[in-house]
């Protein structure tokens, strides 16, 4: 190898921080995350069924799930 990786002791590749995109949330995202925390409903219920039906028909979709992370995505797929 020409150098040595920056964690061993090389010379970074970068000297700033990749800057990270503006997160976009309003008020209403936030009103909506607090009617589901103060529901009965945190996991399950009728805010996932709301998003799963308007995901699913925005992509052109029978269907949609809702799930956890990209490895629990990746999981459903290779199980289906």
């Amino acid at each position: 190898m020409a150098s040595d990786l920056a964690i061993l002791g090389g010379t970074p590749v970068r000297t700033e921080m990749i800057p990270y995109g503006r997160q976009s949330v309003d008020r209403e995202d936030i009103e909506a995350v607090v009617r589901v925390l103060e529901s009965d409903w945190l996991t399950t219920g009728p805010a996932v069924e709301e998003f799963e039906e308007s995901f699913a028909q925005k992509c052109g979709a029978t269907h949609a799930v809702a799930v956890s992370s990209g490895t629990a995505a990746l999981h459903g797929m290779l199980a289906s």
